[in-house]
């Protein structure tokens, strides 16, 4: 087996993903703490303002940025519990195929099963980007239908590694 190739089209469209897919996780973390900071803020100013009126706190509505908070923690739970398993059956298929990509026997199935692969982690990539605009803004049939996507996309790759590991 050759070592992993810098200048693999394979290897670079999955760093390339899963950089975005893990800045994509870094700035949801940022908005669930930006969210919790908002919200912890404007409960201290409501209990403030509790304090100097005749209100109870079992009155007052929680703050839309408790609510935001919670949404934006769900998101990035829900990025992690689909992300892991695509980077699992993605590094597989990225060392199957460079096996194949540094094959001299077929350069044409190397340029095929590069292009294949790299739609297959792109459209996952898309997927997970569009459904956080789709679980923010609550919008649950498009929602599913985007994580549906996602879904597909993973298993694709996978049945798509089975059918290079054969190939090869």
């Amino acid at each position: 087996m050759q070592p992993l190739i810098l200048y693999n089209p394979v290897l670079q469209g999955f760093v390339y993903n899963v950089f975005l897919l893990m800045f994509r996780l870094f700035i949801a973390a940022q908005i669930t703490g930006i969210s919790k900071m908002i919200d912890a803020m404007s409960t201290k100013k409501q209990k403030q303002a509790l304090n100097n009126s005749n209100y109870s706190l079992e009155d007052q509505k929680p703050s839309s940025w408790a609510s935001r908070a919670e949404l934006a923690g769900n998101i990035h739970r829900n990025d992690i519990e689909n992300v892991v398993p695509f980077i699992m059956i993605a590094i597989p298929y990225v060392i199957i195929s460079t096996m194949s990509y540094t094959s001299i026997t077929d350069p044409q199935y190397s340029l095929w099963n590069a292009i294949v692969g790299n739609i297959l982690m792109a459209s996952f990539t898309l997927s997970r980007m569009v459904y956080f605009f789709m679980y923010w803004f609550n919008l649950p049939p498009l929602r599913t239908l985007v994580w549906l996507w996602g879904l597909l996309s993973t298993v694709c790759l996978a049945i798509y590694t089975i059918v290079c590991m054969y190939v090869l």
